[in-house]
């Protein structure tokens, strides 16, 4: 029901639908990022926002709802926020290509905070105290 109404553009009637799919499917992070798909596109950042940093507490610091809530910060202009969640994702970052995805996105919000030698003072100790970090 919620991909035939978000098709629709009927945003507030795919809402509706979430506190039930959230009960059907208790284990999964996918009707949270619905929810907050659906808030951005109703340009209601602030509940995105609140409604992600709770899944956050009940799926304990999952990937992917802690980069949608990094990205609804950044959209905000909250970018000290953005920056903690992006910099904690490069630490538990195993795969090379995922760090340089990540260090793409701490330059980007460090050129929005103005401190870009900041992040290449850290990312320089970084790599001095790990050889194999990006």
């Amino acid at each position: 029901m919620i991909n035939l109404y978000e098709k629709a553009g009927q945003w507030r009637l795919a809402l509706d639908w979430i506190p039930a799919w959230k009960n059907a499917s208790s284990g999964s992070t996918e009707p949270y990022l619905a929810e907050s798909r659906i808030l951005r596109k109703l340009n209601e950042i602030d509940t995105a926002v609140e409604r992600l940093r709770a899944a956050n507490q009940v799926f304990d610091d999952n990937k992917d709802i802690l980069t949608e809530l990094a990205s609804l910060y950044r959209l905000s202009n909250h970018y000290a926020e953005a920056y903690r969640i992006i910099w904690r994702l490069y630490d538990e970052a195993d795969d090379v290509s995922d760090k340089l995805d990540y260090i793409r996105d701490l330059a980007s919000i460090s050129g929005n905070m103005v401190n870009m030698d900041a992040l290449i003072e850290k990312l320089q100790e970084q790599r001095s105290n790990n050889r194999t970090s990006a």
